[in-house]
């Protein structure tokens, strides 16, 4: 595992074509695309908490307000995986026994959902500036919450 976490299995996804009768404003002020998870897969954070992406969940991408796309495109090779984590991961964490564990309160914050964001964007390479914008971003105006 390496300071940011670790990914088991291998990221796969499948565009969604969208619709064709997209507005204008649809086209260029929202998130048209979106994609299916084809294979699930797992990310362990650094702190031992499994984020579990299941086969056939549905992102967009990013949730990166239409303004600020300039610095942190809500759709690019390196963000996949770490908008799939936010947008459709379920954090499990297990005991000694493989036993999982009721996290609470902290498996719906905010502020870990933005950090696991935050995690596994610098996990993929994302550059630490990019990767702290998404992350600032998300823990301020997340639409999941």
């Amino acid at each position: 595992m390496n300071q940011y976490g670790e990914l088991s299995g291998s990221v796969q996804l499948e565009l969604i074509p969208p619709p064709d009768d997209r507005t204008w404003w649809e086209l260029f002020c929202t998130r048209p695309a979106r994609f299916r998870v084809v294979k699930e897969f797992t990310f362990i954070d650094p702190n031992g908490t499994h984020w579990p992406c299941r086969k056939d969940s549905i992102t967009n991408g990013l949730s990166i307000p239409w303004l600020v796309r300039w610095l942190v495109p809500h759709v690019t090779a390196r963000g996949m995986m770490g908008a799939v984590v936010h947008d459709v991961g379920e954090p499990v964490r297990y005991d000694a026994e493989g036993q999982p564990v009721d996290l609470g309160e902290y498996a719906k914050s905010a502020t870990t959902c933005a950090q696991v964001l935050w995690q596994a964007l610098r996990h993929d390479n994302t550059h630490p500036a990019r990767a702290w914008c998404a992350r600032f971003v998300t823990s301020k105006w997340d639409p999941r919450f």
